[in-house]
Protein backbone atom coordinates (compact mmCIF):
# COMPACT_ATOMS: atom_id res chain seq x y z
CA UNK A 1 0.00 0.00 0.00
CA UNK A 2 1.09 3.81 -0.60
CA UNK A 3 1.10 4.59 2.64
CA UNK A 4 2.81 1.90 4.70
CA UNK A 5 5.43 3.10 6.92
CA UNK A 6 4.22 7.01 6.28
CA UNK A 7 3.94 8.25 9.92
CA UNK A 8 0.62 10.19 10.13
CA UNK A 9 -3.06 10.04 8.63
CA UNK A 10 -2.06 13.50 7.48
CA UNK A 11 1.08 12.40 5.77
CA UNK A 12 -1.36 9.79 3.82
CA UNK A 13 -4.08 12.70 2.78
CA UNK A 14 -0.95 14.74 1.54
CA UNK A 15 0.26 11.96 -0.36
CA UNK A 16 -3.07 11.67 -2.12
CA UNK A 17 -3.72 15.16 -2.82
CA UNK A 18 -0.07 15.30 -4.50
CA UNK A 19 -0.80 12.21 -6.58
CA UNK A 20 -4.15 13.96 -7.99
CA UNK A 21 -2.73 17.52 -8.79
CA UNK A 22 -0.11 15.30 -10.40
CA UNK A 23 -2.32 14.01 -12.43
CA UNK A 24 -2.94 10.33 -11.32
CA UNK A 25 -6.60 9.98 -12.16
CA UNK A 26 -8.66 10.20 -8.47
CA UNK A 27 -10.17 6.86 -9.01
CA UNK A 28 -7.39 4.81 -8.99
CA UNK A 29 -5.78 6.34 -6.44
CA UNK A 30 -9.08 5.75 -4.30
CA UNK A 31 -8.96 2.23 -5.07
CA UNK A 32 -4.93 1.90 -4.35
CA UNK A 33 -5.32 4.19 -0.82
CA UNK A 34 -8.38 2.01 0.24
CA UNK A 35 -10.98 4.87 0.16
CA UNK A 36 -14.30 5.96 -1.45
CA UNK A 37 -14.49 8.75 -4.07
CA UNK A 38 -16.47 10.24 -1.69
CA UNK A 39 -13.55 10.39 0.62
CA UNK A 40 -10.86 10.97 -1.95
CA UNK A 41 -12.85 14.40 -3.37
CA UNK A 42 -13.58 15.52 0.14
CA UNK A 43 -9.78 15.23 1.06
CA UNK A 44 -9.16 17.09 -2.28
CA UNK A 45 -11.70 19.90 -1.71
CA UNK A 46 -10.72 20.92 1.56
CA UNK A 47 -6.75 21.07 0.41
CA UNK A 48 -8.43 23.50 -2.35
CA UNK A 49 -10.03 25.49 0.18
CA UNK A 50 -7.70 25.48 3.36
CA UNK A 51 -4.46 24.03 1.81
CA UNK A 52 -2.52 21.45 3.48
CA UNK A 53 -3.80 22.66 7.23
CA UNK A 54 -7.53 21.50 5.93
CA UNK A 55 -6.15 18.08 5.64
CA UNK A 56 -5.90 17.60 9.72
CA UNK A 57 -8.35 16.35 11.80
CA UNK A 58 -10.95 18.48 12.63
CA UNK A 59 -13.07 18.97 16.18
CA UNK A 60 -15.84 16.58 15.90
CA UNK A 61 -17.33 19.16 18.64
CA UNK A 62 -20.64 20.53 17.30
CA UNK A 63 -20.85 24.31 16.99
CA UNK A 64 -24.47 24.78 18.03
CA UNK A 65 -25.82 22.57 21.47
CA UNK A 66 -29.53 23.64 21.67
CA UNK A 67 -30.25 21.27 24.40
CA UNK A 68 -27.67 23.36 26.38
CA UNK A 69 -28.20 24.57 29.70
CA UNK A 70 -29.40 28.46 29.37
CA UNK A 71 -26.42 30.85 30.42
CA UNK A 72 -28.78 32.57 33.21
CA UNK A 73 -28.96 29.13 34.37
CA UNK A 74 -25.65 28.47 34.16
CA UNK A 75 -24.70 31.75 36.11
CA UNK A 76 -26.99 30.67 38.39
CA UNK A 77 -25.40 27.79 39.49
CA UNK A 78 -22.05 28.76 39.48
CA UNK A 79 -23.24 32.12 41.49
CA UNK A 80 -24.56 29.63 44.50
CA UNK A 81 -21.29 27.25 44.40
CA UNK A 82 -19.02 30.28 44.79
CA UNK A 83 -20.63 31.92 47.64
CA UNK A 84 -21.71 28.57 50.00
CA UNK A 85 -19.57 26.27 48.19
CA UNK A 86 -21.88 23.36 48.25
CA UNK A 87 -21.72 20.50 46.03
CA UNK A 88 -24.36 19.47 43.03
CA UNK A 89 -27.57 18.28 44.77
CA UNK A 90 -27.35 20.96 47.89
CA UNK A 91 -27.11 23.79 44.72
CA UNK A 92 -30.01 22.19 42.75
CA UNK A 93 -32.47 22.20 45.63
CA UNK A 94 -31.68 25.39 46.91
CA UNK A 95 -32.14 26.81 43.07
CA UNK A 96 -35.36 24.52 42.84
CA UNK A 97 -36.69 26.04 46.17
CA UNK A 98 -35.83 30.01 45.86
CA UNK A 99 -35.67 30.30 41.97
CA UNK A 100 -38.39 30.29 39.22
CA UNK A 101 -35.82 28.71 37.11
CA UNK A 102 -36.06 25.15 35.69
CA UNK A 103 -32.99 23.58 37.07
CA UNK A 104 -31.60 20.48 35.57
CA UNK A 105 -30.84 17.33 37.22
CA UNK A 106 -28.22 16.89 40.13
CA UNK A 107 -25.94 15.47 37.15
CA UNK A 108 -26.05 18.30 35.08
CA UNK A 109 -25.56 20.81 37.99
CA UNK A 110 -22.58 18.78 38.90
CA UNK A 111 -21.07 19.08 34.57
CA UNK A 112 -21.95 22.81 34.87
CA UNK A 113 -19.59 22.94 38.00
CA UNK A 114 -17.03 20.59 36.38
CA UNK A 115 -17.54 22.97 32.71
CA UNK A 116 -16.36 25.69 35.13
CA UNK A 117 -13.59 24.45 37.00
CA UNK A 118 -15.46 24.28 40.02
CA UNK A 119 -15.00 20.89 40.92
CA UNK A 120 -11.75 19.15 40.87
CA UNK A 121 -11.66 14.96 40.45
CA UNK A 122 -9.75 13.51 43.13
CA UNK A 123 -8.18 10.56 41.59
CA UNK A 124 -8.98 7.30 43.17
CA UNK A 125 -5.93 5.94 44.79
CA UNK A 126 -3.94 2.80 43.60
CA UNK A 127 -3.87 0.28 46.18
CA UNK A 128 -0.96 -0.90 47.35
CA UNK A 129 0.16 -4.27 45.83
CA UNK A 130 -0.57 -7.40 48.08
CA UNK A 131 3.01 -9.63 48.24
CA UNK A 132 3.17 -12.48 49.47
CA UNK A 133 6.17 -15.17 50.13
CA UNK A 134 6.40 -18.48 52.12
CA UNK A 135 8.57 -17.75 55.33
CA UNK A 136 10.54 -21.36 54.51
CA UNK A 137 11.48 -23.61 51.86
CA UNK A 138 8.22 -26.72 51.13
CA UNK A 139 6.02 -24.63 53.40
CA UNK A 140 4.16 -23.60 49.99
CA UNK A 141 4.67 -24.58 46.38
CA UNK A 142 2.58 -23.49 43.13
CA UNK A 143 1.56 -25.46 40.22
CA UNK A 144 0.01 -25.19 36.63
CA UNK A 145 -0.41 -25.95 33.50
CA UNK A 146 0.76 -23.93 30.81
CA UNK A 147 -1.30 -23.44 27.71
CA UNK A 148 -0.73 -26.50 25.21
CA UNK A 149 2.26 -26.52 22.15
CA UNK A 150 1.94 -28.30 19.23
CA UNK A 151 4.10 -31.09 19.00
CA UNK A 152 3.81 -33.10 15.90
CA UNK A 153 0.17 -32.00 15.33
CA UNK A 154 -0.88 -33.64 18.88
CA UNK A 155 -1.33 -31.14 21.78
CA UNK A 156 1.65 -31.50 24.69
CA UNK A 157 0.88 -29.48 27.98
CA UNK A 158 3.88 -28.49 29.78
CA UNK A 159 2.88 -28.73 34.03
CA UNK A 160 5.10 -26.68 36.30
CA UNK A 161 5.93 -26.77 39.79
CA UNK A 162 8.42 -24.59 41.75
CA UNK A 163 9.08 -23.60 45.23
CA UNK A 164 6.86 -20.31 46.80
CA UNK A 165 9.86 -19.54 48.57
CA UNK A 166 13.01 -20.28 46.77
CA UNK A 167 11.11 -19.71 43.64
CA UNK A 168 13.59 -23.09 42.96
CA UNK A 169 11.95 -24.80 39.76
CA UNK A 170 10.83 -28.13 40.86
CA UNK A 171 9.66 -29.84 37.59
CA UNK A 172 8.71 -28.71 34.19
CA UNK A 173 6.58 -31.78 32.34
CA UNK A 174 5.30 -32.06 29.33
CA UNK A 175 1.62 -33.97 29.75
CA UNK A 176 0.03 -35.75 27.55
CA UNK A 177 -3.33 -34.53 28.97
CA UNK A 178 -4.35 -32.13 32.23
CA UNK A 179 -6.17 -34.31 33.66
CA UNK A 180 -6.32 -35.02 37.42
CA UNK A 181 -4.35 -38.88 37.45
CA UNK A 182 -1.92 -36.95 34.95
CA UNK A 183 -1.16 -34.31 37.18
CA UNK A 184 -1.13 -36.31 40.04
CA UNK A 185 1.90 -38.55 38.70
CA UNK A 186 4.10 -35.64 37.96
CA UNK A 187 3.11 -34.63 41.68
CA UNK A 188 3.81 -37.62 43.27
CA UNK A 189 7.44 -37.98 41.52
CA UNK A 190 8.49 -34.62 42.47
CA UNK A 191 7.02 -35.19 46.01
CA UNK A 192 9.56 -38.64 45.78
CA UNK A 193 12.74 -36.72 45.07
CA UNK A 194 12.36 -33.87 47.08
CA UNK A 195 9.98 -34.16 50.07
CA UNK A 196 6.70 -33.07 50.34
CA UNK A 197 5.07 -29.30 50.66
CA UNK A 198 2.81 -27.72 53.71
CA UNK A 199 0.21 -26.77 51.43
CA UNK A 200 0.20 -26.38 47.37
CA UNK A 201 -1.25 -22.98 45.79
CA UNK A 202 -2.72 -23.70 42.31
CA UNK A 203 -6.14 -22.51 40.12
CA UNK A 204 -9.42 -23.52 40.68
CA UNK A 205 -9.06 -25.98 38.05
CA UNK A 206 -7.40 -28.69 40.77
CA UNK A 207 -10.56 -27.61 42.65
CA UNK A 208 -14.15 -28.69 42.82
CA UNK A 209 -14.97 -25.63 40.60
CA UNK A 210 -18.26 -24.53 42.34
CA UNK A 211 -19.37 -28.19 43.78
CA UNK A 212 -19.89 -29.29 47.14
CA UNK A 213 -16.71 -31.13 48.65
CA UNK A 214 -13.83 -31.47 47.27
CA UNK A 215 -12.01 -33.16 44.32
CA UNK A 216 -10.29 -36.01 43.41
CA UNK A 217 -7.11 -33.87 43.42
CA UNK A 218 -7.89 -32.37 46.97
CA UNK A 219 -8.86 -35.37 48.42
CA UNK A 220 -5.51 -37.11 47.66
CA UNK A 221 -3.74 -34.03 48.93
CA UNK A 222 -5.36 -33.75 52.36
CA UNK A 223 -4.76 -37.38 52.90
CA UNK A 224 -1.03 -36.57 52.90
CA UNK A 225 -1.76 -34.11 55.06
CA UNK A 226 -1.04 -31.21 52.56
CA UNK A 227 -3.49 -28.29 52.22
CA UNK A 228 -4.83 -27.43 49.46
CA UNK A 229 -5.41 -23.63 48.53
CA UNK A 230 -6.80 -21.86 45.53
CA UNK A 231 -6.45 -18.15 43.96
CA UNK A 232 -9.83 -16.40 43.44
CA UNK A 233 -11.83 -17.41 40.55
CA UNK A 234 -10.72 -15.08 37.18
CA UNK A 235 -7.58 -13.59 39.50
CA UNK A 236 -4.79 -15.62 38.45
CA UNK A 237 -2.32 -12.70 40.67
CA UNK A 238 -2.68 -14.76 43.17
CA UNK A 239 -0.53 -17.76 41.50
CA UNK A 240 1.79 -14.88 40.45
CA UNK A 241 4.87 -16.97 40.70
CA UNK A 242 4.20 -19.50 38.31
CA UNK A 243 2.32 -17.26 35.86
CA UNK A 244 5.26 -15.41 35.96
CA UNK A 245 7.86 -18.37 35.24
CA UNK A 246 4.91 -19.40 32.27
CA UNK A 247 5.92 -15.99 30.55
CA UNK A 248 9.79 -16.80 30.90
CA UNK A 249 9.39 -20.09 29.13
CA UNK A 250 7.31 -18.77 26.70
CA UNK A 251 10.19 -16.11 25.96
CA UNK A 252 13.69 -17.76 26.56
CA UNK A 253 12.70 -20.98 26.19
CA UNK A 254 9.70 -22.97 24.14
CA UNK A 255 10.31 -20.92 20.81
CA UNK A 256 13.99 -22.46 20.64
CA UNK A 257 13.00 -26.20 21.79
CA UNK A 258 13.45 -29.04 18.90
CA UNK A 259 9.84 -30.19 19.42
CA UNK A 260 10.94 -34.06 18.53
CA UNK A 261 12.72 -34.14 21.89
CA UNK A 262 10.32 -32.50 24.28
CA UNK A 263 10.56 -34.18 27.33
CA UNK A 264 13.99 -34.72 27.53
CA UNK A 265 15.23 -30.83 27.06
CA UNK A 266 12.36 -29.97 29.60
CA UNK A 267 14.23 -31.88 31.67
CA UNK A 268 17.44 -29.98 30.75
CA UNK A 269 15.27 -27.02 30.86
CA UNK A 270 14.00 -27.77 34.44
CA UNK A 271 17.95 -27.56 35.86
CA UNK A 272 19.02 -24.96 33.90
CA UNK A 273 16.09 -22.60 35.00
CA UNK A 274 15.81 -24.19 38.56
CA UNK A 275 16.61 -20.71 39.86
CA UNK A 276 15.21 -17.87 37.71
Amino acid sequence: MPWKGVATVFDVRLSFVRHVLGGTPLAELCRQYGVSRKTGYKWLSRYRRFGSSGLRDRSRRPHHSPQRTETTIEQAIVAVHDRYHWGAAKIRAHLTRTTSLAIPSVTTVHAILKRNARVHEVPTPTPPLQRFEAPGANQLWQMDFKAHLEIQRRPVYPLTILDDHSRYLLAVTSCPNTQYPTAWTVLWNVMGQVGMPEAILSDNYFGNRGRIGISWFESRLVRLGISPRHGRIYHPQTQGKVERLHGTLQRELFPYLDTSSLEAQCTIATECLAVY
